[in-house]
């Protein structure tokens, strides 16, 4: 009997090795989400030739690790599910998972700022009291952001990532938790589609555009091929020197150092989107924001295997006297130019002392119905903000007509119907404009018959061009019937009585 049981012991333990070897990757940790309806990449990294049984619910996928040790399958489409299974590959086993909707949450400090926190410049307005009230199992957040920037795509990251469910406790957690914006998008994307949703973030507060761009990204396009002469370094090889027009800082904030670290390792984890805030720390080379933000859709999309990646992001908010202007610009000709994008204007909440609007609250549920009304269906949400469409001069009268309105209504504290609308006449030069027919409201509130408005300005006999947004206060008070503010844009008129814009 102890022969046998001793030949028993000698097989057990050869199985356990045989198998042992066997990892997932970073995102598949218990708790995770899983995305519904695409077919859902599994990976991980075991011996090499060895071979690996991948089993979730009723599918049963094989492989065998290639000779650097990694592995890949796919599940199928999967419906959505609300209870908790388990994830196997060989004997390792992922637990409560989840299938539902899984959206990466990306890009520098007003992503990256916290539901609560001790800085009372940096968190949510009303993150504490939301904290506090939330208890949503079926709603989940993995973080990406505590890995430090890679000079080399990493392929694993230091440690699995960590799923938590929406409860008082782990949004409530000292250091803030989670994205503030990612928090209330999750929580309106549960509420309307009745699944669970995931939510991953991976954002790093002062850093440029560049930092979150794969390498081959700058190659592929010809005018950012002048960029990968400066791949990231080590910290202790970086000096002042270094510093150029296209490289400004070391460390995490050069070009793919948080792709590298941060992404890399993420890919091509199934997911339905992304939403995206980001463009502060490009206020010093904005000439080139419109081309880096092509690259970056571009590449994650390919990334993430899928050509039609829905892409919703943030307009930054003006601040600092107005050095975002640019990057303003630029990303609403993005939002135009990229069929997948599209973006959330929030000139509304903006706050010329702090880059860190904290009303996240607002930019959370402006993210959400974007996705809902263009990702998921819902027709009756409108939730795009008023666009310039067309225009046409009546002798020193500019009447502009806009997309996104069925009406519009101006909004200032103060009572008057003041806004920052400005026209230039021959000579170019900028005079304040005054809307000739609002219509006021009530205190406080003006309104305009349709989506027109209509625009003088004093001494300006022929206008040429008009712009808005580009003086102070450099805050928004124009609105759609949904409440959704008019972004800064600027357009040159032309002969032509109608002028259709581009």
């Amino acid at each position: 009997m102890r022969l046998i049981a001793t030949l028993v012991a000698i097989v057990a333990g050869v199985a356990s090795a045989s198998h042992g070897s066997v990892e997932f990757a970073a995102p598949f940790a218990d708790g995770c989400v899983l995305q519904r309806g695409v077919p859902v990449a599994v990976w991980g990294r075991a011996e090499s030739g060895e071979k690996v049984e991948v089993t979730f619910c009723d599918q049963r996928v094989g492989t065998t690790a290639g000779a650097d040790g990694r592995w890949m399958v796919h599940l199928a489409p999967m419906e959505a599910c609300s209870k908790g299974r388990i994830l196997s590959a060989n004997d390792r086993q992922v637990k409560d998972v989840l299938v539902g909707e899984v959206w990466l949450c990306a890009g520098q400090s007003n992503a990256e700022m916290p539901l609560c926190g001790g800085s009372p410049r940096y968190r949510d307005r009303t993150g504490a009291l939301v904290a506090a009230m939330t208890c949503k199992p079926l709603v989940r957040f993995a973080s990406m952001s505590s890995e430090p920037w890679s000079a080399k795509p990493r392929t694993v990251l230091s440690k699995p990532a960590s799923w938590k469910p929406f409860t008082p406790e782990n949004l409530g957690m000292p250091g803030g938790g989670f994205s503030a914006m990612g928090v209330y998008f999750a929580l309106e994307l549960h509420s309307a589609l009745n699944v669970p949703v995931g939510i991953i973030g991976a954002y790093k507060g002062s850093t440029p555009i560049e930092a979150w761009i794969p390498p081959e990204a700058f190659v592929r396009r010809a005018e950012l091929k002048d960029y990968p002469a400066y791949p990231p370094v080590p910290a202790e090889e970086w000096n002042a020197s270094m510093t150029n027009k296209f490289v400004r800082y070391g460390g995490y904030q050069q070009p793919c150092a948080m792709w590298n670290a941060r992404v890399a390792p993420l890919v091509p984890y199934a997911i339905k989107g992304v939403i995206w805030y980001q463009g502060c720390s490009n206020q010093w080379n904005p000439e080139r924001y419109l081309e880096l933000q092509h690259a970056l859709y571009d590449s994650w999309a390919a990334a993430f295997e899928n050509p039609e990646l829905p892409f919703r992001f943030v307009q930054v908010a003006a601040w600092n006297w107005n050095k975002t202007l640019p990057i303003q610009l630029a990303q609403a000709q993005f939002a135009k130019e990229e069929k997948n994008a599209a973006m959330v204007v929030i000139s509304d909440i903006g706050n010329l002392s702090d880059a860190h609007p904290n009303e996240k609250g607002l930019v959370g549920r402006r993210l959400a119905a974007l996705a809902l009304a263009r990702d998921y269906g819902y027709t009756g949400i409108r939730a795009d903000s008023p666009t310039l469409r067309e225009w046409h001069i009546e002798g020193s009268e500019v009447v502009l007509a806009f997309d996104n309105a069925r009406s519009l209504y101006l909004y200032n504290a103060d009572g008057s119907l003041d806004s920052t609308f400005e026209i230039a006449g021959a000579d170019g030069r900028w005079t304040r404009a005054e809307i000739v027919n609002a219509e006021r409201k009530g205190p406080s509130r003006g309104a305009f018959p349709s989506n027109e408005i209509r625009l003088a300005a004093s001494g300006v006999a022929s206008p040429t061009a008009v712009r808005y947004l580009h003086c102070q206060p450099f805050a928004g008070n124009i609105f759609n019937e949904m409440n959704l503010p008019l972004g800064v844009f600027s357009t040159q008129l032309s002969d032509r009585k109608d002028a259709v814009l581009e």
